[in-house]
């Protein structure tokens, strides 16, 4: 759920066909996007529901990226920036370009649709990514209420030229306007390995990332294995074995100014 700068809720959801009856969709799962939006502020009334984007490549549930082996699913995420007077509704997505199997996804790309009719209608999605492999984004207007700035973060592998299954954050501003991205900038001076947790392994690095901005300043919190500590505190170390600090996963902000 969302509240825009005008006060009203804005409420988005997936329906998906295809994960508990595979049968009925044979090609893989069918993500559907849906919004309602409040009538007037605080009146918790909403309006019809409308579908915002049919995703038929979606990021599956049960599926895994081709080079990588944690969880995934497309998730959406909404903002809403008042352009011209009246307000703008963002949704951003993330999409196989090739889905194989119905489970294997290559080379997800980062979209986002926009409607100026409270969700009766949207652009064509534009795509935000620039090539490899783009997953789990968000979306944030300037929650200042004081410009139509609006940002947004994704995690990518697409710095692993050689094996699409290292991870870095990235994010752009996003002209209002258009819906364009303005810029994409690399958030982690490094790539994370996400397979590299001792307990963990490679089931599990988490959709945790979002991005919150305030004017031109935009605060990012991801997870990530890049901090070495001792396995479980070393406690389950024998006396004759040494203390070896270990990748693991911590959380983590980036904060960086987007003009």
């Amino acid at each position: 759920m969302t509240v825009g700068a005008d006060g009203r809720a804005y409420i988005t959801w997936t329906r998906i066909d295809g994960e508990l009856n595979p049968g009925q969709f044979p090609e893989g799962q069918v993500f559907t996007i849906k919004v309602r939006v409040e009538t007037a502020p605080g009146s918790a009334v909403f309006g019809p529901e409308h579908v915002v984007q049919v995703v038929s490549n979606a990021l599956p549930f049960g599926g895994v990226l081709h080079s990588n082996d944690f969880r995934i699913a497309t998730v959406p995420k909404s903002d809403v920036v008042m352009v011209n007077g009246h307000p703008r509704i963002f949704v951003i997505y993330d999409e196989c370009r090739v889905r194989l199997l119905g489970s294997i996804c290559e080379d997800p790309q980062i979209k986002l649709t926009y409607s100026d009719d409270d969700g009766a209608t949207w652009s064509p999605p534009i795509v935000q990514s620039n090539g490899g492999d783009n997953y789990f984004p968000s979306i944030s207007a300037d929650r200042s209420n004081t410009t139509t700035n609006i940002a947004e973060t994704w995690f990518t592998n697409s710095y692993d030229l050689g094996f699409s299954n290292q991870q870095d954050v990235v994010a752009t501003p996003v002209n209002p306007l258009t819906g364009q991205p303005q810029g994409l900038k690399r958030l982690t001076s490094s790539s994370n390995e996400t397979e590299a947790d001792p307990l963990l392994g490679g089931a599990f690095i988490g959709d945790y990332i979002e991005g919150t901005l305030v004017r031109n300043r935009f605060d990012v919190g991801a997870n990530a294995n890049y901090r070495k500590v001792p396995l479980l505190g070393g406690f389950l170390n024998g006396p004759d074995q040494p203390v070896i600090p270990v990748n693991q996963q911590d959380n983590y902000l980036f904060a960086t100014a987007l003009n």
